[in-house]
């Protein structure tokens, strides 16, 4: 998936072609529950809805996060 700026806090999700490197990256060890932060590197920060972000953090039950980590047990 691609996201593309699409005016004023919107983005626009498109479909890309191709194949996800299973070799891309780092494995992480989450367990039930858990999450890891990932700062991004040399100074980049990710614009989203009017606020950029230095990190983001990667969950164990499938999703991400930007101010804090989800280690709620549910969805």
């Amino acid at each position: 998936m691609r996201a593309s700026p699409a005016g004023t806090g919107a983005y626009k999700l498109s479909r890309q072609p191709g194949k996800i490197n299973q070799n891309f990256g780092a494995r992480l060890p989450l367990t039930d529950d858990d999450f890891r932060e990932i700062p991004f590197s040399e100074g980049f920060q990710f614009p989203f809805f009017g606020t950029s972000y230095k990190s983001v953090f990667i969950n164990s039950d499938g999703n991400i996060t930007f101010t804090q980590g989800d280690a709620e047990h549910t969805a």
